[in-house]
């Protein structure tokens, strides 16, 4: 048996009532239902906007936590900024990624510490 015989071209796979070129058909019309102020249901399915969460005062307790929370995270980025500072002198870290990773986490450092500053305002009121 011949390996060329046995593969079928394209026009033998595909029947002759598609390989004709046609005129495409339009669509159907929409149907009444789903035409858009066809009647009030479709006012009654429409998405609305998620009710936005209430953001009230925060108890002293609250606000005691979150600055507990909020220094730990500094120590936290006060730790990782001498560990790169080291990781730097020694020549385990090279040059263009100490300050990408100094830059980030001293934009942290100065978010964090502004956050703590308005948490200590909030309490001495």
């Amino acid at each position: 048996m011949n390996i060329r015989s046995s593969v079928k071209t394209n026009e033998q796979l595909v029947p002759e009532n598609i390989q004709e070129e046609s005129e495409l058909t339009t669509l159907p019309p929409k149907p009444e239902s789903l035409r858009k102020g066809a009647n009030d249901q479709s006012s009654k399915l429409s998405l609305k906007p998620a009710p936005k969460l209430k953001t009230g005062a925060k108890t002293k307790k609250e606000l005691k936590d979150e600055k507990e929370g909020l220094e730990t995270k500094l120590s936290s980025v006060e730790g990782l900024l001498n560990f790169i500072d080291k990781k730097h002198s020694t020549g385990k870290l090279d040059d263009e990624e100490y300050k990408k990773r100094s830059k980030k986490l001293q934009s942290d450092l100065k978010k964090t510490k502004k956050k703590i500053n308005m948490i200590n305002k909030i309490l001495k009121k």
